[in-house]
């Protein structure tokens, strides 16, 4: 997720853009941290089980509706109440339990992936428009194109008569039919991604069927289908990676060893020619003992780089270089997102306070890295962060979904505390000038 600048010609995809990269348009300025509503599992009708372990990410719907998926189906609410609810089945009418997080274009439509094969394109109010059969799984997040074409990678296409199992980046038209499909490496869970002039990015499992399954690579390919380059990986688990508006290519990374060795976390940058430009080795900013955490990245307008670390936010500068970081006890859950203005916003697994339990919150920085405000929600504040149109800030947690907006900013408490101060002065003043007087006065 990493920006100057979300485009908004694209999709709006993981935190509002393909580029994935996710600074809002949106302003949090009036935002001090009140829980305007809670959406409980189960409320409506009983027909939604949200389970703790959500996958994120939540994304922003149409007509300020929130979307977000669960054990195989859609959800959309709106205002603390249910709008409707998709279930993805499969020719039996079954629910597969598992489907790819959603992805929003600039229509409202919502396109999601799933294990029965098909990728499924629903309206802005839920009603199907078509499914397209990937031949495949699709556990990866769509992009969708300017021109309205969307990008999914399939995580196996079945084995051939060699024994061979065969992976594809797919290109559907608006209409639900095939544009084309190259193969690569499979897909698994990294979000398809693209640059503002088009360039599809995705990290693969495997270069090629022929190659080491647990080798990753990073692959560019234009809108025709055509490789531009593959740059090998590694065994490096990768999290979805992000463009900026310049083309350079953001990646979290974690390097795998043995648990001898243990891991180590890295932020890089990839030049739009497929080689490196920097990594950051982010051990060092790490505390939390029990492993190596990350999110994908987040970038603001001014190059600065935000990521989840394994007990916090990191900033780091668009030349690779550490800034601050700002730490909790009991780990980061939440991928980060920024607001137009610069506010930093995630979620928590724990409070950081541990003698309070294990209670999560939601996390407002100013973009120094200072605590802006911090609200609790309940014990695993583990989803994405979404800002809607109006600056109210969304979350997934524990089964539930908050809705965090409004209350009182810092300067007027201090307004109106200063004012009671004084009324309650001048009102003690009124009561020590009388009780003088009366004191005073010659007994009769």
């Amino acid at each position: 997720m990493a920006y100057p600048v979300a485009s908004d010609e694209h999709s709006l995809a993981i935190d509002h853009n393909s580029q994935n990269s996710g600074q809002s348009n949106y302003s949090t300025s009036s935002n001090y941290g009140n829980l305007i509503w809670k959406y409980e599992s189960g409320t409506e009708d009983n027909s939604v089980t949200l389970d703790w372990f959500l996958r994120p990410p939540i994304e922003m719907g149409a007509d300020n509706t929130v979307i977000l998926e669960e054990e195989g189906s859609l959800y959309a609410v709106r205002n603390g109440s249910l709008a409707w609810q998709y279930n993805v089945t499969d020719e039996q009418g079954l629910v597969w339990r598992t489907i790819s997080p959603p992805c929003v274009d600039p229509n409202g439509n919502i396109y999601v992936g799933s294990y029965d094969k098909y990728l499924v394109a629903l309206d802005k109010n839920g009603s199907l428009l078509w499914k397209y059969d990937a031949g495949c799984l699709i556990d990866s997040t769509p992009a969708v194109g300017p021109d309205g074409t969307v990008y999914v990678g399939t995580t196996a296409n079945g084995w051939d008569e060699n024994e061979s199992l065969h992976y594809y980046l797919h290109a559907v038209n608006p209409n639900g039919t095939m544009k084309w499909k190259v193969e690569t490496g499979p897909c698994s869970e990294s979000a398809v991604v693209m640059s503002k002039d088009g360039i599809i990015y995705m990290i693969s499992g495997a270069s090629t069927a022929r190659l080491n399954q647990n080798a990753r690579s990073l692959y560019s390919i234009d809108q025709n289908g055509s490789v531009n380059w593959v740059l090998p990986l590694g065994n490096r688990s990768f999290l979805p990676p992000a463009v900026g508006d310049d083309g350079v290519i953001y990646l979290n990374t974690c390097d795998i060893f043995d648990d001898t060795a243990g891991s180590y976390l890295y932020l890089g940058a990839v030049l739009p020619n497929g080689t490196w430009s920097w990594q950051l080795n982010l051990n060092g900013i790490c505390h939390y003992s029990s492993g190596i955490y990350g999110t994908p990245p987040v970038i603001t307008t001014d190059g600065t780089i935000y990521i989840g670390i394994c007990d916090g936010i990191a900033a780091i500068d668009h030349n690779g270089t550490f800034e601050w970081s700002y730490l909790i006890d009991r780990g980061l859950a939440s991928t980060p997102s920024i607001s137009k203005e610069g506010t930093i916003f995630f979620g928590s697994i724990g409070h950081d306070d541990p003698d309070k339990g294990n209670q999560g919150y939601v996390f407002a920085l100013n973009p120094d890295g200072s605590l802006r405000w911090k609200v609790k929600v309940v014990d695993y504040a583990h989803s994405n962060t979404i800002i809607g149109e109006d600056g109210t800030v969304y979350i997934a947690a524990n089964g539930n979904l908050f809705a965090i907006n409004g209350g009182a900013s810092p300067e007027s408490m201090m307004f109106v505390t200063t004012m009671a101060i004084g009324v309650v002065t001048a009102v003690l003043a009124v009561i020590v000038v009388s009780w003088r007087r009366n004191r005073r006065k010659p007994s009769s």
